[in-house]
């Protein structure tokens, strides 16, 4: 018994020596604010900020995405809960990577495709239906994604 006890703590020391230290540093803080029934993120997904500043934050209550600025006040909504076009059931992921924007959407099955725009901050382009869900999703450089560890082309397939 007293020999598994050891042997435990020389392993736990020995992981603590291993690993790298991590040091975080926090830069700076934003406090979302609003004023209206809008504006209230009852239950968030994983967020994504633009290369301007803009936070999307996908909220699965509400079927929608909230847009605060680089401030942190509330600019407006985009999508409403539905199936048609700008419509979402249960955003429950994200990813921004310059200029384009993905929303899993857990409800319909779909990955919701926006572009940025100027006037509107976000502009749906494109619905890519996939059995493939996964928790977590990535944009990447060559118009691929990433989902859970399973990459996928615009047509849905690996």
């Amino acid at each position: 018994m007293i020999r598994q006890i050891i042997s435990i703590l020389f392993l736990f020391m020995l992981i603590i020596c291993v690993l790298p230290a991590v040091e975080l540093e926090l830069m700076d803080t934003v406090t979302l604010t609003g004023g209206g029934e809008d504006d209230f993120i009852k239950a968030p997904a994983p967020f994504s900020v633009t290369e301007d500043g803009y936070y999307l934050i996908p909220d699965y209550k509400d079927s929608d995405v909230k847009i605060f600025d680089v401030k942190g006040r509330f600019v407006k909504r985009v999508g409403s809960k539905g199936h048609g076009p700008n419509e979402l059931i249960e955003p429950r992921g994200s990813d921004y990577l310059v200029g384009r924007y993905l929303v899993l959407d857990m409800g319909r099955r779909a990955f919701m495709l926006y572009s940025r725009d100027k006037d509107s901050i976000i502009k749906q382009t494109d619905m890519l239906l996939s059995m493939a869900m996964g928790n977590d999703v990535a944009l990447m450089k060559d118009d691929r994604v990433l989902i859970s560890g399973h990459a996928a082309g615009k047509d849905g397939k690996n």
